[in-house]
């Protein structure tokens, strides 16, 4: 009797189809089980196919990093030459330039900048790199020797800094190529402030050469009568960036204003301000001034130096020029 009770169990456990069912799910789960094994060996090995084009990528975004730096990197190129200027049709003279204009040109930049000066040394004598008032490293700005700062005939000095104090500067060769400067290299650095509180500015670099002889001032490297008019409009307040890269003071006034002394040598603002009818600009120096454009006409901005202000005993021949308010 028990030989057939247990026939009986073994046909119903085999025949069932509850049990057939439970033991279609147990072996859908066991497939499953197995295709997620599969599945995750597929996953590692992907990411293990990934992870160098992962690494890829990143040096490509770190090379693109790399290259928005740079140009976030103000890049400015000096070319050192030996050039014949002309004054006028009477006035010529051998002159050192840099990118063949006297002044050199205008570098500005914003507070805050990356800068990058190449000077590319086209002289047949070395020459050398100097920012008069900016304080740099003395790699950067150290008298210059075999080992760096000296600029060899055909080769190229790189100076790479950031500018962290706004102002207005003087560059030109070092003091051992003082000669240099004398004969034209020289330009000015303006560095402007985050919050800029005038409405208009003008830079006016004086400077003087030799001509047969006789000495000839300069603004921004013309003289009088050829120096362009400083335009203003009524109710400005301008500030004027004086540059002296000559080798005499300069005492200059404007007529008809006042002039209000906000920084020297690119130094802080001075506080309280000083207010002066003229002012005078010792060589190398730098001086920041405003003044408020309220008495509109046409008046002067000139040397109280006669020699300075003319040119073979006429005047106006050298450092003179004319404000001038526009017509509303």
């Amino acid at each position: 009797m028990k030989k057939y009770f247990y026939c009986f169990v073994l046909f119903w456990v085999l025949f069932s189809p509850q049990v057939r069912a439970g033991l279609g799910t147990y072996a859908s789960l066991h497939d499953d089980q197995n295709k997620e094994k599969i599945e995750v060996e597929k996953m590692k090995q992907d990411l293990k196919e990934i992870k160098p084009k992962t690494d890829e990528y990143t040096d490509d975004l770190n090379d693109l990093s790399s290259q928005l730096n740079d140009m976030n990197v103000t890049e400015i190129h000096l070319m050192v030459r030996a050039n014949i200027l002309a004054l006028d049709e009477n006035i010529k003279f051998n002159a050192l330039t840099y990118n063949n204009t006297l002044p050199g040109p205008i570098i500005t930049v914003n507070e805050g900048s990356k800068v990058k000066i190449v000077v590319h040394n086209q002289l047949t004598q070395s020459t050398s790199f100097y920012i008069q008032g900016m304080i740099l490293d003395n790699d950067l700005s150290g008298l210059p020797d075999s080992r760096r700062g000296l600029i060899e005939p055909g080769k190229i000095g790189t100076y790479e800094f950031t500018v962290n104090h706004a102002g207005t500067y003087l560059y030109h060769p070092q003091v051992t190529h003082f000669n240099q400067m004398n004969l034209g290299l020289y330009g000015a650095i303006l560095v402007l402030p985050k919050q800029v509180n005038y409405d208009r500015e003008f830079l006016l670099l004086f400077s003087e050469i030799n001509s047969q002889g006789k000495t000839c001032y300069l603004i921004n490297g013309k003289q009088a009568p050829q120096i362009p008019p400083l335009q203003v409009s009524p109710n400005q307040r301008i500030r004027l960036h004086f540059v002296n890269a000559a080798s005499h003071s300069i005492p200059i006034a404007l007529t008809g204003h006042k002039l209000e002394i906000i920084s020297q040598d690119g130094s802080d603002e001075l506080e309280p301000h000083v207010i002066r009818d003229g002012v005078t600009i010792n060589p190398g120096s730098r001086m920041d001034c405003e003044f408020t454009s309220d008495n509109p006409g046409t008046w002067s901005l000139s040397s109280l130096d006669f020699n300075q202000a003319s040119y073979n005993g006429k005047f106006p021949g050298g450092i003179a020029c004319v404000l001038k308010y526009k017509s509303k």
